[in-house]
């Protein structure tokens, strides 16, 4: 059941992102600012949702028969999704904080919101291309991904006429959070506190 809640509340976090930015361009500031207070609750419960998501997704994966435990590759190819989940509720939890704080800070309030919503599409496009294009997902995901930040930078550049600091940090904090998902697994004290996790729940 918590999967089904944890989906549509996504689904709602990103559909109001989408009227949060054109209420902006139609300038309804007072509208938006009004929203922001649903989008506040709903960050909220995005981070509960996701935290038990995340929790329960590798023991779901071995309930299925999708994940074999005594598959030392396999166990150590499912750590990588644990620890880009981990990151990406970290990176959202902090970057929505953030945009809460300095909401007075327009730009500054719209990077800190779009990087906390890019770090959990990183882990739909995952799965979404792992699924669809097995052979070259992880390509096409870093594709993907980098896309719309780099966009973002690019547009920032253009309309203020200088170099985006505050797009260029949300940049990076997205790209360390996928490098260290991709290298904390690699290391041996990262998959002994992935088996530790997983023994107290399976």
């Amino acid at each position: 059941m918590v999967y089904v809640i944890h989906g549509i509340v996504l689904t709602a976090w990103f559909m109001l992102l989408v009227l949060q930015s054109a209420l902006i361009n139609l300038r309804k500031v007072s509208i938006h600012r009004k929203l922001g207070f649903a989008m506040a609750f709903l960050a909220v419960l995005v981070v509960f949702t996701g935290v038990q998501v995340v929790l329960d997704s590798t023991p779901r994966s071995i309930r299925m028969g999708l994940l074999d435990p005594e598959s030392i590759s396999e166990m150590r190819g499912q750590s990588f999704p644990l620890f880009l989940d981990l990151l990406s509720l970290v990176v959202f939890t902090g970057a929505i904080a953030i945009a809460l704080v300095f909401r007075k800070n327009p730009v500054l309030h719209r990077t800190s919101v779009l990087t906390g919503s890019f770090a959990f599409m990183v882990v739909a496009l995952a799965r979404a291309t792992a699924f669809v294009f097995p052979s070259s997902g992880l390509g096409l995901l870093v594709a993907l991904f980098f896309l719309l930040p780099i966009l973002l930078m690019v547009h920032d550049w253009i309309i203020f006429k200088r170099f985006p600091k505050y797009a260029f940090i949300g940049f990076m904090v997205l790209l360390l959070m996928v490098v260290f998902a991709f290298a904390i697994p690699q290391t041996d004290w990262g998959y002994r506190f992935f088996i530790n996790y997983l023994s107290g729940l399976i």
